[in-house]
């Protein structure tokens, strides 16, 4: 799946993001980008569902709110324009009953076909190593 990064992020599935993340291509986020993700992660459109969900189904952020609105975040403004990111598509992948790994596909501009929801076969580690 074509996106400009990718991220796995580790989260407590009470939604407490735990300040620990791998990109590729490594460094796509600054560590003063990663903190700045870190204060407004609660204001990400999808933090309420990974709390009420896991999000075991892969989202795309636009299924939450208009590029529109979600520009007018404080997460997209300090973190997400930055990083040169409005659209994501993501998904959860519970580790144990303390953390969850959250994928996240980031692009600019293309929104990701539903066709890209289907992560199967693919695995965390190989879409994440797909970067066409």
């Amino acid at each position: 799946l074509a996106a400009e990064w990718y991220a796995l992020d580790c989260f407590h599935p009470q939604g407490f993001w735990l300040n620990r993340n791998w990109q590729t291509p490594v460094n796509s986020a600054t560590p003063k980008d990663v903190e700045s993700f870190g204060r407004y992660a609660h204001e990400h459109p999808l933090f309420t569902e990974f709390i009420e969900t896991g999000l075991p189904e892969p989202r795309k952020t636009t299924d939450f709110i208009s590029t529109q609105r979600f520009q007018r975040l404080g997460i997209y403004n300090e973190f997400f324009r930055p990083v040169g990111t409005d659209r994501q598509l993501l998904t959860g992948l519970p580790v144990s009953s303390t953390l969850t790994l959250v994928l996240s596909l980031n692009r600019k501009q293309k929104d990701f076909a539903e066709s890209s929801r289907d992560l199967s076969g693919a695995g965390p580690l190989g879409v994440m190593t797909l970067g066409e």
